[in-house]
């Protein structure tokens, strides 16, 4: 399903679209590692998917292409985002190859973070994306984000990591539960902060308070 999607979202007005979209989020999309691109209402390149899905799923939504841990350069599907107004339509899906994927967004190679480098953790691509242009590497899980696994797969890229999680109800406790998880031993604890900011996310801090105030705000906490 992924590639025959890939096949009916990659033509040149879609990926224009995506990144008019993303410019209104103060996001530049031409320097994404993964081109994003943006569906418009017809259903008819979709026809095809309704053996996985009804077609009408997959229009007026920003798709944005993902790897995993296992297959870091490979597209094994899509986050996406919904901005229609149907109030029956899900405003977020993942579209992936298996179930049991750890999905994952990076902004820089992850083999060539140096390992006192810090790494950011936001929760999605947008808040990565909102981020990326300061020149901080960032992470983002797009499942399991509280997971053990995730820890130590950042462990193992950073000695530095800070978590940048939305400040509503699941980011809180997905931030509990990274605690609760990093009780293994103080000195895997150290390794993980989590940043303090005014906003909702990342990309809402940016919009509302501006590039020095996000920019700022990370310089002081990191450094």
């Amino acid at each position: 399903m992924i590639q025959h999607l890939a096949n009916a979202l990659y033509i040149e007005q879609t990926i224009r679209d995506a990144a008019g979209y993303l410019a209104t989020r103060g996001v530049d999309a031409t320097a994404m590692r993964f081109p994003p691109v943006l569906a418009g209402k017809d259903s008819a390149p979709f026809r095809s998917l309704g053996k996985y899905l009804p077609p009408h799923l997959f229009t007026e939504t920003i798709y944005f292409p993902i790897t995993d841990i296992e297959s870091p350069t490979t597209l094994v599907g899509f986050d996406a985002r919904y901005l229609g107004d149907d109030p029956s339509r899900l405003r977020y899906r993942k579209f992936k190859t298996e179930s049991t994927q750890f999905l994952l967004y990076y902004s820089h190679p992850l083999q060539e973070i140096p390992p006192d480098t810090p790494l950011i953790v936001p929760e999605g691509i947008v808040d990565a994306e909102t981020i990326r242009p300061f020149g901080f590497p960032v992470v983002s899980a797009l499942t399991a984000m509280h997971s053990f696994k995730f820890l130590c797969f950042l462990k193992a890229i950073s000695n530095n990591i800070y978590f940048g999680y939305d400040s509503d109800k699941a980011g809180i406790s997905a931030i509990k539960s990274i605690e609760s998880n990093l009780q293994i031993s103080s000195e895997f604890a150290a390794c993980f902060k989590t940043l303090n900011f005014r906003g909702k996310d990342l990309n809402d801090s940016y919009l509302r308070y501006g590039r020095d105030y996000l920019f700022n705000i990370l310089q002081s906490q990191l450094f």
